[in-house]
């Protein structure tokens, strides 16, 4: 099931925090672009690494969330997948390409831990 939020700053954020291992597609009205996140990525949250954020901004004016429990549902809203796998023990390390060695994360957090972990982009 897909749940849209449309000018709903608070029933999108009650969403996000009751879904907190859900997926939402961040696009426009027009779907003029479409973007997979978890539902904790500090690009369509208020979740951060320096704590909460103010809300605002995230279904109002032209945005929209599409969001869903099941990342496989939102896919087909970009026509394309969105999210990348992060290996939490990274292949050129000795890790195994499992799922239990496996993150699903939205580019910018993929790059974002990467950062994290060793200072430098994937």
């Amino acid at each position: 099931m897909v749940k849209k939020f449309q000018n709903n700053e608070h029933g999108y954020l009650a969403w996000i925090e009751q879904h907190p291992h859900g997926f939402a597609v961040n696009t426009t009205k027009k779907f003029s672009f479409c973007k997979i996140h978890r539902a904790t990525c500090s690009y369509i949250s208020t979740y951060t690494l320096n704590g909460p954020r103010k809300p605002g901004g995230f279904t109002e004016r032209q945005y929209i969330k599409l969001c869903s429990s099941n990342p496989k549902v939102l896919e087909r809203v970009g026509g394309s997948p969105y999210l990348e796998v992060h290996h939490k023990k990274f292949l050129a390390r000795g890790g195994v390409d499992t799922v239990k060695n496996a993150r699903a994360l939205c580019p910018n957090c993929h790059r974002k831990v990467h950062y994290e972990m060793n200072g430098s982009p994937a």
